[in-house]
């Protein structure tokens, strides 16, 4: 339902992120080297623990919303954590992702 472009200053790097939502699942959340996955009431997410980007698009992905957004992140990566310029844009349900 959503598609995120993310600019990184210091490298230059792009990256782009397909968001998908799912109803169900089988089997049981395995940790990664990235994300020891946990599940949180919605008003209770930690958004202070994430990623800084989640603030501005979490809520929209999980209100049912689709849109497309692009988010550039300050030097220093995961250290600093902080998105220095951002744009969300909701898109129609006919638009492909």
């Amino acid at each position: 339902r959503a598609q995120l472009l993310f600019t990184f200053r210091d490298s230059g790097k792009l990256m782009r992120v397909h968001v998908f939502a799912a109803e169900g699942f089988a089997g049981e959340p395995v940790e990664t080297e990235e994300m020891a996955p946990r599940w949180f009431d919605v008003d209770a997410i930690p958004y202070a623990e994430m990623w800084h980007d989640d603030t501005f698009w979490l809520p929209r992905f999980l209100a049912g919303e689709r849109f497309e957004g692009w988010f550039d992140y300050a030097a220093g990566g995961e250290a600093t954590n902080r998105v220095l310029a951002h744009e969300v844009v909701p898109l129609p349900s006919s638009t492909p992702l």
